[in-house]
């Protein structure tokens, strides 16, 4: 208690000073230095960054980009000389006894190494702090502490500008031998420690209010409705992914590919040739979405280097969305990949594709699918390169089309389609290889088209299940070799031929 009764003496007396600072009450973070020594703060992406003015009236301004959301919007301070209009992140020294100030949910702008206080405008997404000392003795920097931040939740922000949302301060405690990290919200009664065991990882997140007691929501309240993933678009300027702050003067920015906000690809958008990342992962996280407008292409372009980590993989995780809006389209081009985890989501509306160039990866471990569109495999060698726990089941007017390609499913792998607009389509000189106990099951009127075509094992020496066929539909295998299935082909329940 004695600790808590210093930390908010300090956090107080830091505010009534500043009376003459209007930024103060604007701003999200005030992290303050009560040690001895001076302290280095350093504040760098540690996901894809998202700018987004706080309120909701302009959703239009909130975008997929590293620039100033609304340049017609007067920022909070001047523009200093040394200021950037860029969401990188920054370092600042911090003297004994000073603060400096961190705003997140305008998109404004950064003074990285002026005078001024102001270390801000970093809008929605995660953030990484690292807290540097100084070895006098050795005139060197060492890490002494590091957390994260997460705001990517744009309930958080859109409050009246009443004052500081959390308080850092760096500080000796009473008979402790080492300094420590201590933060209080806004109106809370308790500081909290880093290590505290309602922060998993040092992940600090912005709409979990630890310490706090709300007479509406609680203890540790959870504004209900959060996190909210919000809706960015893209924006004309920045049209490749993953966007790096170190392409905009950023000293560093980790899992850039990271999307943890909602986003609308309302422009033909690509990923990076060159990379920076290897392997680059393009991650949906759980509870987020990636949309294609209608008519919008994602290209997932091939790398300018080689080797075997030098490519792009596009990842929705369990709970993600991955939506393409009629006639949009998804190229991936070789030697990159489309992972599906479990319990992901991908809906394909009208006259979408997702088009598989040659050399390719196709990785489906059970996502659900909604297909009203075209899963196409363009001529040469695919894989489906991963485990899975469950059949994979593809319906609702899907079409997935061989054209002289050569498709390899792994073992223990079931095929299932249904619908009566769906059809695997395998056009002449086409292959579909099987691992062992794998096979194609068709019912509920999904059909099986394939002319020319083979089907056999990957193992010639193992065998495969075979093909399944169920209920009325119109199938068509005309011309085609199956090898090493257990059954062949197996109807029931049929009345056409």
């Amino acid at each position: 208690m004695k600790n808590l009764i210093i930390f908010c003496l300090v956090i107080c007396a830091t505010v009534q000073n500043s009376n003459s600072q209007p930024l103060i009450q604007q701003a999200e973070i005030l992290f303050r230095n009560s040690t001895s020594h001076d302290i280095i703060l350093e504040v760098s992406p540690a996901s894809s960054i998202f700018s987004g003015f706080y309120n909701v009236n302009i959703e239009p301004f909130r975008k997929f980009v590293l620039r100033r959301s609304n340049p017609t919007q007067a920022p909070f301070w001047p523009l200093l000389k040394n200021d950037t209009a860029f969401l990188v992140g920054g370092r600042k020294t911090i003297a004994p006894g000073d603060y400096t100030l961190i705003d997140f949910d305008d998109g404004m702008y950064y003074d990285l190494d002026s005078v001024s206080k102001v270390l801000g405008g970093i809008s929605y997404g995660l953030w990484r702090f690292e807290v540097y000392f100084t070895d006098i003795s050795t005139n060197s920097i060492f890490l002494f502490e590091e957390f994260y931040l997460d705001e990517s939740d744009i309930n958080h922000g859109q409050e009246p500008l009443s004052g500081v949302d959390i308080f850092f301060t760096v500080l000796r405690r009473t008979g402790a031998l080492n300094d420590s990290i201590l933060f209080i919200h806004s109106g809370a009664g308790d500081s909290v420690n880093l290590y505290d065991s309602r922060i998993v990882n040092k992940n600090i997140k912005a709409w979990h209010k630890i310490g706090l007691y709300s007479p509406i929501y609680g203890q540790d309240p959870i504004k209900p409705g959060s996190p909210n993933k919000g809706d960015f678009k893209t924006y004309y300027t920045d049209l490749t992914m993953p966007i790096y702050g170190t392409d905009f003067g950023g000293r560093k920015h980790e899992n850039a590919g990271q999307l943890d906000m909602n986003l609308t690809v309302e422009h033909d958008i690509s990923t990076r040739d060159s990379l920076i990342e290897f392997p680059t992962n393009v991650v949906i996280t759980p509870g987020a979405s990636l949309t294609l407008s209608a008519n919008r292409t994602l290209e997932i372009r091939s790398p300018s280097s080689i080797g075997d980590t030098a490519y792009t993989n596009l990842i929705a995780q369990t709970g993600a969305y991955l939506i393409l809006q009629s006639g949009s389209k998804i190229v991936v081009q070789s030697p990159n990949r489309l992972t599906l985890e479990n319990l992901s989501n991908l809906i394909m509306n009208q006259n979408s594709e997702i088009h598989f160039k040659q050399g390719t990866l196709f990785c489906n471990k059970g996502s659900r699918l909604i297909i009203r569109g075209k899963i196409f495999f363009e001529k040469g060698m695919h894989q489906i390169p991963c485990n899975v726990e469950s059949p994979v089941s593809i319906g609702d007017s899907a079409h997935i089309v061989l054209d002289s390609a050569t498709l390899s499913l792994p073992d223990d792998y079931t095929l299932h389609l249904k619908g009566n607009e769906t059809a695997l389509i395998l056009n002449p000189g086409s292959k579909l290889l099987f691992g062992e106990n794998s096979g194609i099951v068709c019912d509920s009127g999904a059909r099986l088209i394939a002319n020319y075509a083979t089907f056999a094992s990957v193992d010639s020496t193992k065998k495969w299940n075979g093909i399944s066929l169920n209920d009325l539909a119109s199938d068509t295998i005309k011309n085609c070799t199956i090898k090493n299935a257990m059954y062949g082909i197996m109807i029931s329940d049929r009345y056409d031929s």
